[in-house]
């Protein structure tokens, strides 16, 4: 389990600061092999609003290494 506390920033507008994040991830022995399985926590002091922007910024739906490893 990887914890992320947001100190301040903003996802497309909406404001994600002070919430903290928790990504749960599900890998294979060799975790370059890709086929993760990625659960997300949001804190439950987010807003609707603040939680969909959470989601859209975690490591199971960003890109980069998560993305290319998620596969």
């Amino acid at each position: 389990m990887l914890v992320f506390h947001i100190k301040q920033g903003d996802v497309e507008g909406t404001d994600v600061s002070g919430l903290t994040v928790a990504a749960v991830a599900d890998t294979p022995k060799v975790m370059t092999d890709g086929n993760w399985r990625l659960g997300v926590i949001i804190d439950s002091a987010a807003s609707d609003e603040r939680r969909r922007s959470s989601e859209v910024c975690s490591p199971a739906r960003s890109a980069g290494r998560w993305k290319r490893w998620g596969r």
